[in-house]
């Protein structure tokens, strides 16, 4: 959901609450560039979120409205959940291009 989309933007930086596309990708599961484009397109629109210089900014505003929606409502999942996710992404990534360059 979009509201799903959003909230997982909790993971970001509290010192800078910013990810390029590509860690969008992952944390989103989506393999288009142009689909985390234009749902960053949305959340800047609606002035959740900026964008430039291939990177969404939250606002700190923004950023602790993320997490605190994440700790006091048990529907949704954790951040570490999130996190776990990325991780496992990138991990895939690497292995994908380390087994490639053999």
């Amino acid at each position: 959901s979009w509201t799903n989309l959003y909230l997982s933007l909790a993971v970001l930086p509290e010192s800078k609450p910013t990810a390029p596309l590509a860690f969008l990708m992952r944390l989103w599961t989506i393999s288009s560039k142009a689909s985390a484009r234009a749902i960053v397109s949305v959340f800047t629109s609606l002035g959740l979120a900026s964008f430039g210089n291939g990177e969404i900014v939250l606002h700190d505003i923004h950023l602790e409205y993320c997490r605190a929606r994440c700790a006091r409502d048990p529907n949704h999942p954790l951040e570490a959940a999130w996190h776990l996710r990325v991780l496992t992404q990138y991990a895939i990534t690497t292995a994908v291009v380390v087994k490639g360059n053999e």
